[in-house]
Order: structure tokens, then C-alpha cells, then sequence
């Protein structure tokens, strides 16, 4: 191996991006995660300027910068490090940390440009500014729930005395409503605690699937004849350590608030399944320990959140709800449930599509330990595939964090942003084991209209849907009409591993490629 061979070997074996470009910014060579991170393959980005890896803004004045440092000598970046944004190839921006050096060939200038993505970083450092911001404001509850708990001892004490000396109706009757509001209000603190994590819980060993099947009729009173609800959990065995009746007042709140988002009717499903959590992206995001997981997750047909709403969603006493018609304390109660029981609580939700909350809480140790190891998650590597995958994605880090799992699995992957992109790479010619594709995509073609194509024009070519959302829900019947598989995001690597087996060993038997 030559010293050059050696050298690309090393930087494409890098996690960051390496750029060098000339005295004009062009740029003369990338290694292998450079084009990953702007989403470029390198032929599209030698011989041309290291503007297209920036913002407009950023772009517009890159000549400036260069003609200014030619002229004056005055570095602004050179030999110093600057967190600032990149421009994928889709046009969207990711935050990363750049590094720059300078050297001559021949006496003429060249910088090299080390990039590090830190789109990871910066989400968790979100996620502890939230984390921090929830758990301060759960104390302020908790000394507030306290005093109020103090002064209504002794309102209820006071009233249940002038009771005994009450000798006219009228006045035993308004005695009675004060006494019962005072009572009303300390449900209210028992809210409060709850969601502050300082409430007394009284768990016990419980079947979910069991418990919320026997709610159901509530659910269903509750939601009203315009909402359908729907149960899917009937391969679940798992076994919890929750208080049911907060188990039951959380899905209650969910529901309700699902009900909000439908006035003019849709469908609520609840959800169940076991997950493995290791220390992959999912455990970044939530910020949760590794371990086995049920998990219970509530999606709806509603108009769904904007990012703002979704991020305060969890606040004490936010609502979006006008003056009287709700406390803002349903989703606080359910992330405090989920917190006091070990679990976590996530929100997906897209609006016009919908919003599926999911609850993440931990196994019985008695029954996951009892649980066969069949049923474990498949250990990465373990299976391998030949396959050639059509990726359709329009999320820029969820396309990539996919393409990397495949790339894991030995696949070979063509991406699409939309589905109309996708039918035209499949017009091409190219031959494809299997398209993966997300269900609610940009443009005028969905991830459903995408399998309808498919299924008509390349037929015995397998579809696997993913979603994240409720937008499932909404097209449940014909999802299972056309047999169509789905994978519920969040996933893991192993689910993905799996429902490949199944569709590509289907594939195989039937001898269909396209």
C-alpha cells in the first residue's frame, strides 16, 4: 500500500468531514463522510466552490471573505475552530463545527476544512435543557402543591366544623359545595404531585393489554360515537409495575386530549409492543437508560401539533385550550406518571395528520427474564443481506440514519425524497429487492400511493411502509387489505432486520425482482 492509498484509506475511516479546496475555494477532494454529512456524492463536489456547502447568506459573501484575506492577509477562521451551519444537498441546515488549515503546494495557497456534525450534540443538549427545565419546574410544584395542601386542611376542617353547627338547609347546602370544591381542588394538588413526582403511586405487577381492554368501554363513552377507538396489541404478553389506576387515568388524559384535536370525529388507537433500547439514537433522543421496554403508544387523526406546542406540551398548566375548558395539566399528568414509573414520554405529530404519544415504561424483571429468548431482539449482524433497496425519505437525518442501517445490514441503497422521485428511479430500470418508504411524504404522491404504483407496475416487488405519526390510523384498512408491511418508527436496527427477512425471504420464494 503506497503512502497515498494509506492516507484515503485513513480519511475516509474518519467520523468527520475532511475538505480541501484551492486558493479560490474550489474544492479539490472530500472523503467519504464529508459526502454523507452535506448529502453529495464527491463527483459532485470536486470542481466546484465550497459556497454550495453553505447558507445563502453564508454563500453569497464567500467570495468577499476570500477577495478580503487575498488583499488584507487578515484571517477571520483560519487556524481557528467556529460552530456554524452547512447546507445539505436538499437545502436544509445542520449545525457543525469547522476547523480550517492553510499549506502550499508550489507555492500556491490551499485550505483544508475539518468538519464535525453536531446535530447529535446540540439535540441532546436540548434534551438536558428540557430535562432541567421540567424537573424545576416539577419542584416549584411540589413546594406549591404543599402549601395548598396546608391551606386546604384547614378550609375543609373549618367548614366540616360549622357543618355540625349548620341548622338551616340553605346553609348546610353551601356548606356542602365549599366542601366539595375544597375536595375538588385537592384532587387538583394530587394532579400536581404527580406530575412533580413526589405523589404516592401504588404499583403492582399488571397485564396492560388486559387492563386497557376492560377500559375500553370508558374510552369509548368518553371519546363519544364520532371517534372509533381501536385496539392492536394482541401479540403482547409483557408485564408491568405501574399503579393501573394512574396507568388508566393516562391514557384517559391522552385520549382526551385526542378528542380535542378530532371535533368532527376520526379514530384513536392504542398500540403495544416490546422494544430493546440500547444506546442507539432512540436512547439519545429520549435521554433513557438501556433496557427492555413496553411500549404503549396512543395515535390519533387530529390536526396534530406545530413544534412550538409540542415542545411545551408537557408543561404544567400550558393548554391550548381557551379560558375554562382545560387545566393543561392531562400530558403533564402522563409525563409524570411515565417519569415516577421509570419510563419516558414522547410526542410525534404532524399537523393535518395527527399525533401519537408513546410511553415508554420498563418490563416486570420476573416476566423479561422469564421471556424466551426467541422473542430478544436479533443481535446486529447476525443477518446479512444482498438486496438492492430504493430508500424513499423526505426527512434529510431520518434518510441518513436509515441508509446507514442498511448499509449495516449489506444492503445496497438507491434514496428518494419523495415518491415521485422514487417512481422515477423505478421507471429507470434499475432492479430493486425492495422499496422502504415513509407513508406521509411531500408532493402529490403519498407513501400509500407509492405501494398502489408499485403494486400495479412492478408487481411481486415488496413495499415496507414506516410512519411515525397517526397517519397510519387514518389508511389502517387499507394497509391490511393489501397485506402492506409497517414498521412503526421509532425502530430499531433488529425490527428493521426482521421485517427484511420476512419480506426478502417472501421475495425470494416467489422469484420476483424489479
Amino acid at each position: 500500500m503506497d503512502a497515498k492509498t494509506e492516507l484515503n484509506a485513513i480519511l475516509n475511516a474518519a467520523v468527520d468531514g475532511f475538505i480541501t479546496a484551492d486558493g479560490h475555494g474550489i474544492i479539490t477532494s472530500v472523503n467519504q463522510s464529508a459526502c454523507t454529512m452535506f448529502g453529495h456524492d464527491e463527483a459532485a463536489m470536486i470542481g466546484h466552490g465550497v459556497a454550495m456547502l453553505m447558507p445563502a447568506f453564508w454563500a453569497e459573501r464567500h467570495a468577499h471573505f476570500m477577495a478580503s484575506y487575498a488583499a488584507t492577509g487578515q484571517k477571520r477562521i483560519i487556524g481557528t475552530g467556529r460552530d456554524l451551519y452547512g447546507r445539505h444537498k436538499d437545502g436544509s441546515e445542520f449545525p457543525m463545527h469547522l476547523t480550517v488549515g492553510e499549506y502550499a503546494i508550489n507555492g500556491d495557497k490551499q485550505f483544508v476544512g475539518i468538519v464535525h456534525d453536531l446535530t447529535h450534540r446540540r439535540r441532546n443538549e436540548d434534551q438536558v435543557r428540557q430535562l432541567q427545565k421540567m424537573d424545576a419546574l416539577g419542584q416549584m410544584t411540589a413546594g406549591l402543591a404543599h402549601d395548598f395542601n396546608n391551606f386546604l386542611t384547614v378550609i375543609i376542617g373549618n367548614l366540616e366544623l360549622l357543618q355540625s353547627t349548620a341548622t338551616e338547609p340553605v346553609s348546610a347546602a353551601l356548606l356542602q359545595d365549599a366542601v366539595e370544591a375544597a375536595e375538588t381542588g385537592s384532587q387538583l394538588v394530587r394532579r400536581l404531585l404527580l406530575f412533580a413526582r413526589r405523589g404516592q403511586m401504588e404499583p403492582e405487577a399488571l397485564d396492560p393489554a388486559v387492563l386497557i381492554r376492560q377500559f375500553a368501554p370508558i374510552l369509548e363513552a368518553t371519546l363519544g360515537s364520532q371517534i372509533e377507538v381501536i385496539l392492536n396489541f394482541s401479540d403482547t404478553t409483557s408485564t408491568l409495575m405501574a399503579d393501573p389506576v394512574q396507568l388508566k387515568t393516562a391514557i384517559l388524559n391522552i385520549a382526551l386530549n385526542s378528542r380535542d384535536a378530532m371535533p368532527n370525529g376520526g379514530r384513536f388507537a392504542v398500540e403495544m409492543r416490546a422494544v430493546d433500547v440500547d444506546a442507539d439514537l432512540l436512547a439519545a433522543e429520549l435521554g433513557m437508560v438501556s433496557g427492555r421496554y413496553l411500549l404503549i403508544s396512543a395515535s390519533d387523526t387530529g390536526a396534530g401539533m406545530t413544534a412550538d406546542v409540542r415542545q411545551r406540551a408537557f408543561e404544567p398548566f400550558f393548554s391550548t385550550k381557551s379560558v375554562g375548558h382545560g387545566t393543561g395539566l392531562g400530558l403533564p399528568m402522563v409525563y409524570g406518571f411515565a417519569r415516577q414509573s421509570g419510563g419516558y414520554v414522547a410526542i410525534y405529530s404532524e399537523i393535518g395528520l395527527g399525533t401519537t404519544i408513546n410511553l415508554y415504561l420498563p418490563e416486570y424483571a420476573a416476566a423479561a427474564t422469564a421471556r424466551s429468548p426467541s422473542a430478544r431482539a436479533v443481535p446486529l449482524g447476525q443477518t446479512r443481506f444482498d438486496a438492492h433497496i430504493l430508500l424513499v425519505e423526505d426527512d434529510t437525518k431520518v434518510r441518513a440514519i436509515a441508509h446507514a442501517q442498511l448499509l449495516r445490514l449489506g444492503c445496497r441503497v438507491t434514496e428518494a425524497a419523495t415518491a415521485s422521485e422514487a417512481v422515477g428511479i423505478l421507471q429507470l430500470g434499475a432492479s430493486f429487492d425492495l422499496v422502504f418508504t415513509d407513508l406521509a411524504m411531500p408532493g402529490p404522491m403519498s407513501g400509500l400511493d407509492l405501494c398502489d404504483h408499485v403494486r400495479q407496475h412492478y408487481p411481486g416487488l415488496p413495499v415496507l411502509l414506516t410512519s411515525g405519526y397517526a397517519e397510519d390510523v387514518v389508511h389502517a384498512d387499507l394497509i391490511r387489505l393489501h397485506a402492506i408491511a409497517l414498521l412503526r418508527k421509532p425502530y430499531r436496527i433488529s425490527n428493521l432486520s426482521r421485517q427484511l427477512e420476512v419480506l426478502l425471504k417472501t421475495t425470494s420464494t416467489s422469484g420476483a425482482k424489479r
